[in-house]
C-alpha cells in the first residue's frame, strides 16, 4: 500500500466536515488549542525522523 498524502488529505477534510455537521456548536477554544500542540510534535518528530534518515 503506497501513502498517498492527497487521497489522504480528502479523506481527512470528508471527516471534519462530517464531525462539524454533527457537533454545530464547533470545537472549544481548548480543543483546538490542543489540537495545535498534538500537529505541532507530531510535525516535529516527522521533520527529525527525516533529517535523522537524510543524515
Amino acid at each position: 500500500m503506497t501513502f498517498n498524502p492527497i487521497r489522504w488529505l480528502e479523506r481527512y477534510v470528508e471527516w471534519w466536515d462530517d464531525r462539524g455537521r454533527r457537533n454545530p456548536d464547533g470545537p472549544t477554544p481548548m480543543q483546538v488549542y490542543w489540537m495545535w500542540v498534538i500537529w505541532s510534535a507530531c510535525g516535529v518528530m516527522l521533520v527529525s525522523a527525516l533529517a535523522i534518515a537524510a543524515g
